[in-house]
């Protein structure tokens, strides 16, 4: 059995239904979020080209109805939009299991 082969499906499978779930949930209703109950913590690590790459303590705040991206702040308040594949397996599986036991609210977005 090839274990990365199967976490990488695993990863996906999560991801998949986070996306189908914010979906279902929001469709029709672009100017609106899932907000988690209780936001996810964990230590983004990513890496951009120039001088944007970091380290820094996020936390998951929800899900963006538009565009089915993770939103986010870091710990001085700042918004982030968090990529997928930045988030570790162990906290997407505590993302997944958030939103597939609808431990969120919707709200709306105000512009």
């Amino acid at each position: 059995m090839n274990y990365s082969l199967e976490l990488v499906k695993m990863r996906d499978k999560m991801h998949q239904e986070i996306i189908r779930e914010s979906i279902r949930t929001i469709m029709g209703k672009e100017l609106h979020a899932i907000v988690l109950d209780k936001p996810i913590q964990f230590n983004l690590v990513y890496y951009r080209p120039g001088d944007r790459d970091g380290d820094e303590e996020v936390l998951i705040t929800g899900v963006d109805g538009y565009s089915s991206e993770l939103t986010g702040t870091n710990m001085d308040g700042e918004e982030r939009l968090i990529l997928y594949r930045d988030v570790p397996i162990e906290t997407l599986a505590i993302l997944h299991g958030a939103v597939t036991s609808k431990g969120y609210t919707i709200q709306e977005l105000i512009w």
